[in-house]
């Protein structure tokens, strides 16, 4: 019978701090630093992608966001702190945790971030942008009405597919020539983003003096792997650019669709061009295809042995390419071994271990 008495006196204790704890009360400098607590964990993290998976499982966000939600009248604290003429950190974190506070908040939310997102400082758009990534599906109907900003745009193409629902309205904004918004539509994914990116990312390709071609053929790289229905396109485009990044993204992409040997030709090249300064770019990516990209060591070589070029780390970065394409070539360890006499390259390539430290 004790125990069966204590049962209702116990279950009472616990709803009291519940209650207790449901109606805590907080400033709203309070309730500020909690926003941007939470927002400013999120702005941090590697990858767009990662922050609902990632993110929100941490335990200080969990308490943050569980502290938010406690707060006795938060969504009206939270709206009448966005009336007020604050910092754009302070702004997107309060829209975000207003959102999470009470999703049928949302679109006031997304109009507050879009606003930040479009401001001219480059913080702002990181953060806006990686706030209304959070936001996922959510977001997205709202978004639809902002489509003539790029950024937005790029926003629902970093969602990948919690974006589909975008689709259609991206769609109607694509044209013939807005390369923006096909590269966004590839992110997204679906068969019918993919359908209809496909003709625009082509026509921009076919134009070497099309500003958006660099970016095009990345998208092309990215999203058709081993369909070389682009390479004749994408050969003409390396070849033929006047800007040299874009025809390293030529290249590159190349290689991502199955036209090895054209691309590793021209990464080889274009790794010889001093004023280039995607080198690291055309490097990394020869060391990404390993013994695939043969063909380059020989350009390889001559950018690890180069004296005259004082970009020590595209030096040290080739010879890890080397290592990678060739890791059992005598001629690559000698070579190794050979820019390891300037004590600067000594240094830099045992620091990535590249040359074995003598005792």
């Amino acid at each position: 019978m004790k125990k069966l008495r204590a049962i209702p006196i116990t279950l009472v204790f616990l709803a009291l701090g519940a209650t207790l704890y449901a109606q805590q009360d907080l400033s709203d400098r309070e309730v500020i630093g909690t926003a941007r607590s939470i927002a400013i964990a999120l702005r941090n993290l590697p990858e767009a992608k990662s922050l609902r998976d990632k993110a929100l499982l941490s335990k200080r966000q969990r308490d943050d966001i569980k502290r938010l939600r406690s707060v006795a009248n938060a969504r009206k604290k939270l709206l009448r702190v966005l009336e007020q003429d604050l910092s754009y950190v302070t702004v997107s974190s309060v829209a975000y945790a207003l959102y999470l506070v009470d999703s049928d908040q949302s679109v006031t939310a997304v109009r507050h971030l879009v606003r930040q997102l479009n401001r001219m400082i480059f913080s702002d758009h990181v953060l806006a942008q990686r706030l209304l990534v959070a936001m996922g599906s959510a977001a997205v109907p709202t978004l639809t009405e902002f489509l003539s900003s790029n950024l937005v745009v790029q926003v629902l193409g970093a969602m990948g597919r919690d974006a589909a629902s975008g689709v259609p309205a991206l769609i109607e904004v694509l044209g013939t020539d807005n390369v923006e918004v096909a590269i966004a539509l590839t992110q997204i994914g679906t068969p019918k983003a993919i359908a209809a990116a496909k003709p625009v990312l082509l026509k921009a390709i076919r134009d070497p003096y099309n500003h958006y071609a660099g970016r095009a053929a990345k998208a092309l790289g990215r999203q058709f792997e081993k369909s070389k229905f682009a390479a004749g396109p994408l050969r003409e485009l390396a070849r033929r650019a006047q800007d040299k990044d874009t025809r390293v993204y030529a290249a590159a992409a190349l290689t991502r669709i199955g036209a090895v040997n054209s691309g590793v030709k021209f990464l080889g090249e274009l790794a010889l061009d001093h004023e280039l300064h995607l080198r690291y770019l055309v490097i990394r990516e020869l060391a990404r295809l390993g013994p695939k990209a043969k063909a380059a060591v020989p350009s390889l070589l001559e950018v690890l042995l180069d004296e005259s070029d004082t970009r020590y780390g595209d030096r040290v970065q080739a010879a890890a390419a080397l290592k990678k394409i060739d890791p059992k070539g005598k001629n690559v360890s000698a070579a190794i071994a050979k820019a390891a006499l300037l004590p600067q390259m000594k240094f830099q390539l045992e620091k990535e271990g590249l040359l074995l430290k003598r005792r």
